[in-house]
């Protein structure tokens, strides 16, 4: 993954099934940082990419830095009129 990818491209390497994506499970080199920048591209790219239906529900499954980062950095990615004003 690149500063340069699109967040249609970053969902495409995250996703598992329709409106599951996996974070990390697979990597090589896992360090704190790695996970973390993982962790907030898949919330932006979400944000950014995924159709509104998609984003009304989110679960984080695992409390490992990542998730726990996306857990905290979803709210400042996704304006409440992204959320649907919730």
């Amino acid at each position: 993954m690149s500063s340069q990818d699109k967040p249609e491209e970053v969902l495409r390497q995250f996703k598992l099934a329709d409106r599951v994506y996996i974070l990390g499970t697979f990597e090589t080199g896992v360090t704190i940082d790695s996970q973390q920048v993982r962790a907030l591209n898949l919330i932006w790219s979400l944000v950014e990419a995924a159709p509104e239906n998609e984003l009304r529900k989110i679960a984080m499954v695992g409390g490992g830095f990542a998730g726990k980062l996306a857990t905290v950095g979803e709210p400042q990615y996704a304006p409440a009129r992204k959320r649907g004003g919730q």
